[in-house]
């Protein structure tokens, strides 16, 4: 796995090609700190930065159960190429019970990058995928399409082969108020793009408690936060 790390050499070119292309959470922190505790529960410390979630034994992970992410979730999909100008979604998370235990349905719809409110474009879905015992899963997307109004990066429709999230052990454990992870994935248009390429590319969800206001996107399991 990937950590965050300063730049390597390979990554300058999708750099450039990036930089050339350009033209509601109460308290956000404290569910970090939920997340957070779940880990130090398990290992005792968080790697700041860790691409794919804490990493623990799950013994202290109580899997949430259909109802308990009922809440709407501010979802930022935190490329390789520019982290710091995430793609945002406002997901709806559904939880059942599959044959060997719960699972999780992911529905995630790309917002203005300009207000990170109104919708554009269709929802990203995925799912049912399971929850494993440790609280991580994988969740393959497939080839995805994102308009460019949601593209903060470079302004261009955006579209993938493949997407795939991966939370690690602790990522989907109650009381499941933050979730993250990484991304991998190949971007074709604008450019192609490896997503896992480098430091990696990260995903975060943060529960919506407050319509009316939604927090500041995370864009990492570090808790890196982004105006």
């Amino acid at each position: 796995m990937n950590s965050l790390v300063s730049f390597p050499t390979k990554m300058i070119p999708w750099i450039a090609c990036a930089a050339a292309m350009a033209s509601g959470c109460a308290d956000p922190e404290g569910a970090f700190n939920d997340f957070k505790d779940r880990y130090q529960a398990t290992q005792g410390q968080v790697e700041a930065g860790a691409p794919d979630g804490p990493q623990g034994d799950g013994a202290a992970c109580v899997l949430p159960e259909p109802g308990d992410v009922d809440d709407k979730y501010l979802f930022a999909l935190s490329a390789n190429v520019l982290p710091k100008k995430p793609i945002v979604c406002v997901g709806t998370l559904t939880i059942t019970q599959g044959a060997s235990g719960p699972e999780i349905s992911f529905s995630l719809q790309p917002v203005l990058s300009t207000d990170r409110r109104t919708p554009t474009g269709t929802p990203l879905v995925a799912g049912p995928v399971p929850i494993n015992a440790d609280g991580s899963f994988v969740a393959d997307f497939g080839g995805i399409k994102v308009n460019g109004n949601a593209n903060p990066i470079s302004g261009s429709d955006l579209e993938t082969t493949s997407t795939v999230l991966t939370g690690g052990p602790g990522a989907l454990c109650k009381p499941a108020d933050f979730i993250c992870g990484a991304v991998t994935g190949q971007v074709i248009v604008p450019a192609t793009i490896n997503l896992g390429e480098g430091v990696g590319s990260k995903f975060t969800l943060q529960r919506i408690t407050d319509p009316n206001q939604y927090p500041p996107p995370m864009i990492d399991c570090a808790g890196t936060t982004v105006k």
